[in-house]
């Protein structure tokens, strides 16, 4: 086994899945191991623990004010557009954790082999409207 150069990428080396930390209810530690399993083991490393807790506390923040939301008929109204604003900036933040940790699919490398080609370039295709 190679010697991890610091703590930080020691996950690198291991054959198991990044734990959570101790600060999360038993639901949250749930999400955590569903975001972490569904990568490769070592994919995600030590410094990605807070990013993918962070994540995990604004989804459930949306969720709620998702389900807050439901009660207004007005989104006009001053609470209506308060919750409408929780929503956007909670979901804004997940994008934004979702494409550091590249869990979000524009964010993932696209592996080409012989039975994946990539698409062709736009120019290459506005030679078949010719």
């Amino acid at each position: 086994m190679t010697k991890p150069i610091n703590k930080l990428d020691e996950n690198v080396y291991k054959k198991e899945y990044l734990k959570p930390s101790g600060r999360l209810n038993p639901r949250e530690v749930e999400i955590f191991d569903l975001v972490v399993k569904s990568m490769k083991i070592g994919f995600f490393i030590e410094s990605d623990r807070a990013l993918i807790e962070e994540f995990i506390k604004l989804k459930q923040i949306s969720d709620i004010a998702y389900e807050q939301l439901k009660d207004y008929d007005d989104f006009t109204s001053v609470e209506g557009v308060r919750i409408v604003g929780i929503i956007a900036k909670a979901t804004g933040a997940l994008s934004t954790i979702s494409q550091k940790l590249s869990i979000a699919p524009s964010s993932r490398q696209r592996f080409e082999s012989k039975t994946n080609k990539p698409m062709p370039s736009i120019s290459s295709l506005d030679s078949l409207l010719d």
